[in-house]
C-alpha cells in the first residue's frame, strides 16, 4: 500500500486534470498537452476516474502494463511498440508529477515500467528470459 502523505484525498480524474493543467502552465506546446491527455485518457479506461489516486498500486500498474487496453486500440488492432511507449513513459511522468506534489510519498514507478520497457526491448530483439 502507498503512503499518501497529501492530507487532502484527491481523485485520479482530478489529478490528471492538474497535471495536465500544470503541463499547460510550463508551456508546453498545445499539440504536446493534447498527446498528453489523450495518453492519460487510455490509462483511465483501466483505472477508475473517480477513485482516490491511491488506486495506483504496483499491482494493479503491472496489471495494467500488460492489459489489452494498453496493447491493443479501441478498433481492436494492435497498438504500435512506439505508441506503448509513449503511453508507459507520460503516465511514469504523471506518477512521478504527483510524488513531486505530495500525492504519494514515493510513486509506484521505478520497478514496474522498467521491467515493462525491458520485456518490450527483449521483444524487438527477438529475446526471451
Amino acid at each position: 500500500m502507498l503512503d499518501i502523505t497529501n492530507s487532502e484525498p484527491i481523485k485520479t480524474q482530478a489529478a490528471i486534470d492538474d497535471f495536465i493543467q500544470y503541463l499547460a502552465e510550463q508551456g508546453k506546446h498545445c499539440k504536446t498537452v493534447t498527446a498528453y491527455s489523450s495518453d492519460l485518457a487510455v490509462v483511465l479506461l483501466c483505472f477508475e476516474p473517480d477513485a482516490l489516486i491511491e488506486q495506483f498500486t504496483l499491482s494493479r500498474i503491472g496489471k495494467f502494463l500488460k492489459s489489452d487496453t494498453l496493447l491493443y486500440k479501441r478498433t481492436g488492432q494492435p497498438r504500435s511498440i512506439v505508441g506503448q511507449e509513449r503511453i508507459v513513459r507520460v503516465f511514469r511522468q504523471f506518477l512521478i508529477w504527483c510524488e513531486q506534489q505530495k500525492y504519494f510519498e514515493r510513486a509506484p514507478v521505478p520497478n514496474a515500467m522498467l521491467v515493462y520497457k525491458a520485456a518490450l526491448l527483449s521483444d524487438r530483439d527477438g529475446t526471451t528470459s
